[in-house]
């Protein structure tokens, strides 16, 4: 086995550095907080308009969680623009789904797994289970 310091020589040795594998990464619009705003003023008047309770007006956002833990850093020679990563793209993940109430209830957390839905288990609106087991 190399120790650090030795494998630290060799890639100097031999002009490798570490290198971060770059991502297609989303860029907000530059007018993003109006847009915002604008959406939120629509929420809070439609829900208005028809009476929706605050406990039914919902905002989640979801997340790939990763079986197996990936890296994004490499090495490579020190003038390369891009690095190949083996197994940087992969795929095999769940994903997590979390959400909130307008009337500020966190709603418990959710799994799908290959599109199939494990829903939260606890009381709905109406005391009544999620899931009736």
């Amino acid at each position: 086995t190399m120790s650090k310091n030795r494998l630290n020589m060799l890639c100097r040795s031999l002009n490798l550095t570490m290198r971060t594998r770059t991502t297609a990464a989303q860029k907000l619009p530059d007018d993003w907080e109006e847009k915002v705003l604008r959406m939120n003023q629509r929420v809070a008047v439609l829900a208005h308009k028809y009476s929706i309770p605050k406990d039914l007006v919902i905002n989640l956002d979801q997340t790939g969680i990763h079986f197996i833990p990936t890296t994004d850093r490499g090495r490579a020679q020190r003038v390369a623009r891009e690095i190949a990563m083996i197994g940087g793209e992969d795929k095999r993940q769940i994903t997590g789904i979390l959400a909130v109430s307008a009337a500020n209830n966190l709603l418990p957390p959710q799994l799908n797994f290959q599109g199939i839905g494990i829903p939260p288990v606890g009381p709905n609106l109406h005391g009544q289970p999620l899931v009736q087991l």
